[in-house]
C-alpha cells in the first residue's frame, strides 16, 4: 500500500509540472503567437527574397585503369573496387580538374559581377571554393556510378559547369593514365639499353677469347653454346648461373616498381598500387575509412556548419587521424619495398659469390682450353636472356600505351531540371513553424522567469505565510453599480466569512486594506466588502481615510466637501460627516476637502473617532493610502483589529509584497490574511476552483432589474 501511494503521488506531481508548463505557455501566448508569427512572415519573405537555384546533373560510370582492347592476357579483376570508386570520387572536386573548367568558362569574372565583388575579378581560389559548394558528388550505393550535381542561379551555366567538369575529369584521367605509362616506358627503355650494352659487350669478349683460342664451336654443341656439362662442379655452375639470371630479371621488375612509386605523391601512389599489383587489405580498409570519413565532412560543410561547430572540429580530427594512419601505412609499404630491393640486391651478390666460388672450382676440375670461353658464352646467354625479357616487356607495354581506353562513360548527359530546387517552401516553412514554436515558448518560459511578480496561491502562502482569503476576478466593478444578487458578490461574502472567522473576539470589528501601490483595487475590495456586510443586514461604516488621494466619494457619487478631515479638524461632529446610502446599514464618511490635514490621523481627535464608531457599528472599513512610502497607512493598520493586504496578480514583485507584510508586522499591525485581485480567471483555470460560484450563481435571470439608483443621504442629515 505505500509503494501504491507513493506512484500516485509521483503521478500527481508530474501532472502537476506538465500543468504548470502548460500555464505559462496559456498565460503568454500572445507573446508566443507574435513570435511565432513574425519568425513565420520572415521565413516567407526570405523565401520569396532568396534568389532560385536549379539543378543541372550528370551520371557517369567510373571504370579502372584498361584498355578497350586487351592485347595481352591479364587477370580478370572485380568490375567494382570501392577503394577506387572512394577515391575518384574525391579526384572530381581537385583543382586539376576543375580549374580548366573555371577558365573556359571564366567563371571568376562572372560571378564576381553577379555578386558585385569589389573587384572585377574573384581569386581563383575563391572561385574554386564557390564552385565545389556549388557542387555535390554523391556515389550510387554499390556500383561503379557517380552522380554529380552543379546548383547555379542560371540553368544554362548549371549545365555547361556539369557538362565540363565531365569532360575535365576525363581528360584528367587520360593524362594521369599516359603520364604513368609513359615513366614506365622511359624506365623500362633505359633497361633495355643498359642490358643491350651488357650483352653486346658479353659477345665481343666471346668472339675474342674464340679468336684467341683458336675455337669454332663447343664439342657436342652444334654451335656456340655453353649448354654442355662435364663435371659435376659444370652443371651446378650452369644452374647457379641460371638463378642469378632468374634473381636479376625479378631485381630489376622491382627496382621498376620502386622507382615509379618512390617520388609519387600519396593520391597518385593510392592509383597506382592496384595497377602494380600492391593491393594491401589493411591499407584498402584505412582508405575507405579515410574516404568516408572525409565524405561525411565535407557534407557536414555543405549542410552549413562552421568550422569552429563541434560536429564539424570532431570530424576534422577523425580525417586528420585517418590520413595520418594512411601515410604511416603508405610509408610502411614504401620501406618494404626497398627491404624487398635490397635483399633481392643481396641474394643476387651471394648468387654471384656462388658462382665465383664454382668457377673457381670448375676451372680447377676442367683445364681444357676453352674452360675460360664457356664462361664467357655462358656470360653472354644471362646478358641474352636478360635483354629478350626486358625487349619482350617494353614492346608489351609499348603497344598496350597505344591502345585506346574509356575511363569514364557518361550514362546520363548534363541536364537542368525543370523548376528551382531552392528555396524549399516546405522546408523553409517547417523550419519556421518549429523555430518559431520553440523560440515563442522559449519567451515565454524566459520571461516567466523574469517575472517575479505574484503569480499563484503558493506564490502568496509559500513566501509570506499567511493564508489567502480570496480570490478576485479581473474586471470586478463595484457592487452598487452591479446587478442584483450579482455572482460577484459572493466572493466578497465568501471574504467576510474568513474575516469574521479569524477575528479574535466579536468585538474585533474594524478592518483596514493595505497595498504596496496605487492602482492595486484596495479601495475597491474594500468597497465590495462594505457593500456585502451591509446587504447581510450588519449595520456597516465606510470610512475614507486616504486624506491624500482619496476615491470612495467618486464610487458613491457624493461631493467630497464634509468628511473625515473636517472632524479631526474639529470643525465638524461625528453626526455630520457620517452620510447615509442606499444600503440602510451602510453609512459613509468622506475624506473631506482638508488634504492639509493628512496628519492628523495620529491625533487623539482620531483615536476619538475609532473608538466611538468601534462602539456603534457592527463593522468599520477604513480605507488607506499604500502603505510603502506613506506613513497614513501604517497608523490605520496599528489602530485596527484587522489588516488585509490586497495584492494584484502579475503587477508587482514578490519581494514588494514582502515589504508590504514587514511593514504591518514592525508597526505591530495584526496582517491576517491576503486577497489576490484582478486575476485573469479564463487564463488562469487554476482559480476556477475558488471562483466556481460564479457560474453557480449567474444562472440567474438576465431579465431581473438593476440595482436601484442610490441615493445620497443630503449633507447634515442626522446620524
Amino acid at each position: 500500500m505505500p509503494e501504491h501511494r507513493d506512484m500516485n503521488t509521483d503521478t500527481a506531481e508530474v501532472r502537476l509540472h506538465l500543468w504548470d508548463y502548460w500555464r505559462v505557455v496559456s498565460n503568454r501566448k500572445a507573446l508566443v503567437f507574435s513570435i511565432f508569427s513574425l519568425v513565420m512572415v520572415a521565413a516567407v519573405i526570405t523565401t520569396l527574397v532568396l534568389p532560385k537555384i536549379y539543378r543541372a546533373t550528370v551520371m557517369m560510370e567510373i571504370i579502372r585503369e584498361s584498355k578497350d582492347i586487351e592485347v595481352f592476357e591479364r587477370n580478370i579483376k572485380p568490375d567494382y573496387d570501392p577503394f577506387f570508386q572512394q577515391t575518384q570520387f574525391h579526384n572530381i572536386q581537385q583543382k586539376d580538374v576543375l580549374y580548366p573548367v573555371i577558365e573556359r568558362l571564366q567563371l571568376s569574372e562572372k560571378w564576381a559581377k553577379r555578386d558585385d565583388y569589389e573587384e572585377p575579378v574573384y581569386p581563383k581560389e575563391v572561385t574554386y571554393k564557390l564552385l565545389v559548394k556549388s557542387m555535390d558528388v554523391r556515389q550510387v550505393r554499390n556500383t561503379s556510378l557517380i552522380e554529380l550535381r552543379v546548383e547555379n542561379r542560371s540553368k544554362e551555366e548549371g549545365v555547361q559547369i556539369a557538362k565540363l567538369v565531365s569532360e575535365s575529369y576525363v581528360e584528367a584521367r587520360l593524362r594521369q593514365t599516359t603520364d604513368q605509362a609513359k615513366r614506365g616506358l622511359d624506365r623500362l627503355q633505359e633497361e633495355v639499353k643498359r642490358e643491350e650494352e651488357a650483352r653486346s659487350k658479353a659477345m665481343n669478349e666471346v668472339e675474342r677469347l674464340r679468336r684467341e683460342l683458336g675455337i669454332t664451336e663447343l664439342a657436342g654443341t652444334g654451335g656456340l653454346r655453353a649448354s654442355d656439362a662435364t663435371p659435376l662442379s659444370q652443371s651446378i655452375l650452369q644452374k647457379k648461373e641460371q638463378d642469378l639470371s632468374d634473381a636479376k630479371i625479378v631485381l630489376i621488375t622491382k627496382q621498376k616498381r620502386l622507382e615509379q612509386i618512390k617520388d609519387l605523391p600519396t593520391s597518385e601512389l593510392l592509383n597506382a598500387l592496384t595497377a602494380l599489383n600492391l593491393k594491401d587489405d589493411n591499407l584498402v580498409s584505412t582508405q575507405s575509412e579515410f574516404n568516408q570519413a572525409e565524405a561525411l565532412l565535407t557534407q557536414y560543410k555543405k549542410e552549413g556548419y562552421g568550422g569552429n561547430h563541434p560536429t564539424v572540429v570532431a570530424q576534422e580530427n577523425v580525417v586528420r587521424k585517418l590520413k595520418e594512419q594512411l601515410e604511416q601505412q603508405l610509408g610502411g609499404m614504401r620501406q618494404g619495398l626497398i627491404a624487398d630491393v635490397v635483399t633481392e640486391q643481396a641474394k643476387v651478390e651471394q648468387i654471384e659469390k656462388d658462382i665465383q666460388q664454382y668457377k673457381t672450382k670448375s676451372v680447377e676440375e676442367n683445364s681444357e682450353k676453352y674452360s675460360v670461353f664457356r664462361d664467357a658464352v655462358r656470360r653472354f646467354e644471362t646478358h641474352q636472356m636478360v635483354y629478350d625479357a626486358a625487349m619482350g616487356r617494353y614492346k608489351q607495354n609499348l603497344i598496350e600505351s597505344e591502345m585506346p581506353s574509356t575511363p569514364i562513360i557518361i550514362r546520363s548527359p548534363a541536364e537542368a531540371w525543370i523548376k528551382p530546387v531552392k528555396p524549399k517552401w516546405w522546408l523553409n516553412l517547417l523550419l519556421a513553424f518549429v523555430v518559431g514554436s520553440i523560440l515563442g515558448v522559449s519567451a515565454a518560459f524566459f520571461i516567466e522567469y523574469l517575472d517575479t511578480s505574484v503569480k499563484t496561491i503558493d506564490d502568496v502562502e509559500n513566501r509570506l505565510k499567511i493564508p489567502v482569503l480570496a480570490v478576485i476576478p479581473l474586471g470586478v466593478p463595484t457592487l452598487n453599480k452591479d446587478i442584483e444578487d450579482s455572482p460577484h458578490a459572493e466572493g466578497y461574502r465568501i471574504l467576510r466569512t474568513k474575516i469574521e472567522s479569524l477575528r479574535s473576539s466579536p468585538t474585533a470589528n474594524t478592518v483596514t486594506m493595505v497595498s504596496g501601490g496605487p492602482g492595486e483595487g484596495k479601495s475597491t475590495t474594500l468597497f465590495n466588502l462594505a457593500w456585502t456586510c451591509a446587504q447581510s443586514g450588519m449595520s456597516t461604516l465606510l470610512v475614507d481615510a486616504d486624506l491624500r488621494r482619496p476615491s470612495l466619494h467618486k464610487v458613491m457619487e457624493y461631493q467630497n466637501d464634509l468628511g473625515l478631515s473636517d472632524y479631526l479638524s474639529g470643525a465638524k461632529g461625528l453626526s455630520e460627516v457620517v452620510h447615509g446610502t442606499s444600503l440602510p446599514s451602510l453609512h459613509f464618511v468622506p475624506s473631506g476637502n482638508h488634504p492639509s490635514l493628512k496628519s492628523y490621523l495620529s491625533s487623539p481627535r482620531m483615536k476619538e473617532f475609532f473608538e466611538d464608531v468601534k462602539s456603534r457599528y457592527d463593522w468599520v472599513f477604513f480605507d488607506a493610502p499604500p502603505i510603502l512610502g506613506v506613513s497614513d497607512a501604517g497608523i490605520l493598520a496599528r489602530m485596527v483589529d484587522a489588516t488585509v493586504m490586497v495584492i494584484q496578480h502579475r503587477r508587482f514583485p514578490v519581494s514588494v509584497t514582502m515589504r508590504v507584510k514587514q511593514s504591518v508586522v514592525e508597526i505591530g499591525g495584526k496582517l491576517i490574511g491576503v486577497v489576490l485581485n484582478q486575476v485573469n480567471t479564463k487564463e488562469h483555470e487554476m482559480y476556477g476552483y475558488y471562483n466556481s460560484y460564479y457560474d453557480y450563481y449567474g444562472k440567474t435571470d438576465d431579465k431581473k432589474s438593476k440595482g436601484s439608483k442610490k441615493t445620497i443621504r443630503p449633507a447634515g442629515q442626522e446620524y
